[in-house]
Parts: structure tokens; C-alpha cells; sequence
């Protein structure tokens, strides 16, 4: 948390933000929602190729086991561009 630039003992509250706390005020490391913005810039994004091998390889495994659609909506960018490329390739064999 801290080299993502939370501050564990005095991190003000934001509005939307779930940032649970000690009872000392310190945040404990769980959060949610808007609390977790400074986590995901912080964190490093993978190559666009790693992102469409990783998902050729899971629908692979859904294939297997009989899966042939899926939601997710927690989609991001990178994860949106990778998934319109292989549209495009007409390699997304899933729903």
C-alpha cells in the first residue's frame, strides 16, 4: 500500500472510496470500489500479447469443459483492446 501512495495511518476518506480501517484510523489493506484507484495505476499492465495469449488459453479451458459464453464486467483498456484484436483475427471462439 505504501508504494502505491497510500498513507496506512492518515489516508483521508473520498467519497465512494471503501477503505477499511483499524480502530486506530490506520487502513488494514482491504478496500473496494474507489479505494482501490492509487493500487491499480501502481500497478505494472501487461503487453497487449500476453493479455490475448492469456485469453486464447482460457478459452481453451472453457472449450473443455463445456463453456461456451461468459460475462465479465470489470473489463479495463487493455483487456477491451485484446478482446476487440481477436474479434478481428476471428479468433474469439466465445460468447
Amino acid at each position: 500500500m505504501k508504494r502505491s501512495g497510500y498513507d496506512i495511518a492518515n489516508e483521508p476518506p473520498v467519497k465512494a472510496a471503501v477503505m477499511v480501517r483499524r480502530p486506530d484510523g490506520s487502513l488494514t489493506g482491504e478496500m473496494s470500489e474507489l479505494g482501490m484507484t492509487k493500487a491499480i495505476l501502481a500497478t505494472s499492465k501487461p503487453p497487449l500479447a500476453h493479455v490475448k495469449r492469456s485469453l486464447r488459453h482460457a478459452i481453451t479451458r472453457l472449450h473443455k469443459s463445456g463453456i461456451t459464453s461468459c460475462q465479465d464486467a470489470s473489463g479495463n483498456t487493455i483487456l477491451l483492446t485484446a478482446l476487440r484484436e481477436l474479434e478481428g483475427e476471428n479468433a474469439l471462439k466465445v460468447n
